[in-house]
């Protein structure tokens, strides 16, 4: 399993970071995390096959997770993708998405979208299982936000290997059990400020909290916000990898590295 960050930053972050999404790899395929403002601009800069893409899972309905949406399925479809993209989320999320292409005007591509829509009551208080094919699980469960939004995790059942991606949070008890022995957790650092707890989000010292708490492996903050200030004090025992966009990093790597 192997991962890319198409974006850091979230909706009113410095420009240059774009928008936290995230391309994940396992085997012969990939799985997008969220689809904020110019995912599929990234994508075609990149030269990402679109074709491997099968699954898009969408956190929540904020504009910076959601608003590349309408583009995407235009992409595919002049693209020529020839299958059906299978798109997760709450359910409350899921309207939204088609509610943008309709208003976008391409709702009559949505016959390449399989919608999977999750019910927020099954993972509200719990771990659930949500997708499952020959090559991955998906798990999730409900984080605390100023919207409904869930948190991710995706184990490769050929290696073991997890990642888990926290959407937008405040610090919870879910996201430290969906986290528990992950390899690398992609976890939301907003800010420095605890004010970021009113609004739903975490701070970089929230997000190495949650991570030793877990005992995952390898932390990647995101979502840096408006002031570009993500600093924090203290020891950790956790593993920090600073990402750069538009790289690949291979997760049994990374692990390598951190235990070396």
């Amino acid at each position: 399993m192997r991962f890319l960050l198409l974006g850091l930053g979230g909706w009113i972050s410095p420009p240059l970071l774009d928008t936290v999404s995230i391309l994940v790899e396992i085997n012969d395929k990939m799985i997008l995390l969220d689809c904020g403002e110019g995912v599929s601009k990234q994508i075609a800069r990149l030269g990402i096959d679109i074709e491997r893409l099968g699954l898009l899972v969408l956190s929540h309905a904020h504009g910076d997770h959601i608003l590349s949406f309408p583009s995407l399925i235009l992409q595919l479809r002049y693209r020529g993708y020839s299958k059906r993209l299978t798109v997760v989320g709450l359910s409350g999320t899921l309207r939204v998405a088609q509610e943008l292409a309709r208003l976008t005007g391409v709702d009559r591509h949505l016959c390449l979208v399989q919608f999977v829509s999750v019910e927020k009551d099954s993972i509200m208080d719990k771990i659930g299982k949500i997708l499952e094919n020959e090559d991955f699980e998906i798990y999730s469960t409900v984080v605390k936000h100023s919207i409904d939004c869930m948190a991710v995790k995706i184990v490769d059942k050929r290696t073991g290997h997890t990642l888990v991606y926290s959407g937008d949070t405040a610090p919870c008890e879910n996201i430290v059990e969906l986290s528990r022995d992950a390899d690398v957790v992609i976890h939301e650092a907003t800010c420095s400020d605890p004010a970021a707890h009113q609004h739903g989000h975490s701070t970089l010292r929230d997000a190495i909290e949650i991570a030793e708490k877990a005992r995952a492996k390898v932390l990647v903050p995101v979502h840096y916000y408006a002031s570009g200030e993500v600093v924090s004090r203290g020891s950790s025992n956790v593993c920090i990898l600073i990402p750069s966009p538009g790289v690949w990093f291979d997760i049994g790597r990374l692990v390598s590295l951190c235990q070396g």
